[in-house]
């Protein structure tokens, strides 16, 4: 998702690839919208129109169940492409990208800015498609395909893109951010990461689990929205599927689990997650510490049904928001955790699920060789992005095809075809517009993260501070 485009490589392609680009909207637009240059062509917006009509057919293959899905999914990509090819930093002391005039931060969103409209499913449909459309009324006559959007866009700020690459100094990282940014928008396809026969994976081997939405609040949470976790909120019906998925795995190739609570909980003990979850909320765990105790919840369980038999036993560690460690620690109060923002910070995100699953693979009598993803498929390559240094040397592949629910298996879980609930406790995860809306900006904010750290603004969300 973040490979980086190397100048020698993009000079050899770019030419090619931006020459089919040049005709392919020529055609679509008109002469008139592909005269010449003023100015000589330049590296970077070439690689920029290269990298488009490299993967125009990803892009333009995203949808969503319905036509208006489709309109806004199309309409969120143009958007953030656009607003990548408008960013423009004074100077690499700080650096902000604005999605639609809000300030995205850190991982490519505010608190406040979803909690006003990305929680609105209506608004932000409206907003996506009313931009999208005025868009396309300045190309009359074309194919409205995000691709051929984006090709118009990025020949409309090819000079723009260019004069800043040649103001910037040599040694900024500016043309290597725009590469990066441009990639993670255009790169869905992830074939090459699927599992075609789990036998094939050299030994050991070991399942992470990344899990998508939650299911209903209860206990506390009816007075207190914020709070999350197990005792808190049902695994959910998209983290039944990926459990059904789960044990569809470990039937055919029993291996240790590493898994976010929802899933592993929904594996374990079914959908209405475990029964001794409500100890969570006071940082009580069985067999853990001076407070543990044998009817209190269970960071780590065996689960029974494994092998072609079902009668093997593989382990299943699950990962775990750490709020009430927060609290404990008198880190911070149960009432200051009302608020979004400061909750965001304990918030269990997919980075988070890798950085506390970490040490107990590593603590493993046998080191894994091998990691079998399972996610939902719309979030599963960022989940191998963020594996980061720890997949270096070892097979990394993504559970896909059969071992993975269908549309009628995700029916019975009680999500759409695409495996999204409609009656998740996070909105984003509702349907595939509003989460790829969402992912355009995560996956915008894993690039900056490279080159960037995140500093709180008192507002609330982050400024992007160059790491010089």
């Amino acid at each position: 998702l973040k490979r980086p485009v190397t100048p020698g490589a993009s000079l050899a392609a770019g030419p090619r690839l931006a020459l089919h680009a040049r005709t392919r909207l020529a055609a679509e637009l008109g002469p008139s919208a592909m005269a010449a240059p003023t100015s000589a062509p330049a590296v970077l917006s070439a690689e920029v129109e290269a990298l488009v009509a490299r993967h125009a057919s990803e892009v333009d293959a995203l949808s969503g169940n319905t036509d208006e899905e489709t309109e806004v999914i199309h309409a969120a990509l143009c958007r953030v492409f656009e607003h990548v090819l408008d960013w423009s930093p004074v100077d690499f002391e700080t650096a902000e990208i604005r999605i639609g005039g809000l300030e995205t931060g850190f991982v490519g969103l505010s608190a406040a800015w979803w909690h006003d409209v990305g929680l609105d499913r209506e608004r932000l449909f409206e907003d996506f498609k009313g931009w999208y459309r005025r868009l396309w009324e300045e190309c009359p006559g074309a194919s409205r395909t995000p691709s051929v959007a984006m090709l118009a866009l990025a020949r409309r700020k090819a000079g723009e893109v260019d004069r800043r690459a040649a103001e910037l100094d040599v040694s900024s990282p500016y043309a290597h951010i725009v590469r990066g940014l441009v990639q993670a928008i255009l790169r869905w396809d992830v074939s090459d990461l699927l599992c075609k026969d789990i036998f094939q994976l050299e030994g050991p081997v070991a399942l992470l689990a990344f899990s998508f939405g939650t299911g209903a609040k209860v206990g506390d949470v009816v007075k207190m929205r914020t709070l999350v976790g197990p005792g808190l909120e049902t695994p959910g019906n998209t983290n039944c599927g990926l459990a059904a998925a789960v044990r569809k795995i470990l039937r055919q190739r029993p291996m240790p689990v590493f898994a976010q609570w929802e899933i592993a909980d929904a594996l374990l003990h079914g959908a209405s997650g475990a029964p001794n979850a409500g100890s969570f909320g006071a940082w009580r765990f069985a067999g853990v510490g001076e407070g543990g105790a044998d009817d209190a919840y269970r960071l780590q369980e065996t689960f029974l049904g494994a092998g072609e038999r079902g009668n093997e036993d593989v382990e299943v560690c699950k990962a775990v928001p750490m709020w009430p460690l927060a609290v404990m620690s008198n880190e911070a109060t149960v009432e200051e955790l009302q608020d979004p923002r400061k909750m965001w910070k304990y918030y269990l995100g997919t980075p988070d699920v890798v950085e506390q699953m970490t040490p107990k693979w590593r603590a493993c009598s046998e080191a894994p060789r091998s990691f079998l993803l399972v996610g939902h498929p719309d979030h599963v390559a960022r989940c191998v992005v963020l594996l980061g240094d720890e997949g270096r040397g070892k097979t990394v592949l993504v559970a896909g095809g059969a071992l993975m629910p269908d549309a009628e298996e995700w029916s019975g879980c009680g999500c759409d075809a695409m495996g999204f609930d409609p009656n998740s406790a996070q909105p984003w995860t509702r349907n595939r517009a509003m989460f790829l809306a969402r992912e355009l900006l995560a996956r915008c904010g894993g690039v900056l993260q490279e080159v960037y750290r995140p500093e709180p603004r008192p507002d609330g969300g982050h400024i992007l501070r160059f790491l010089s």
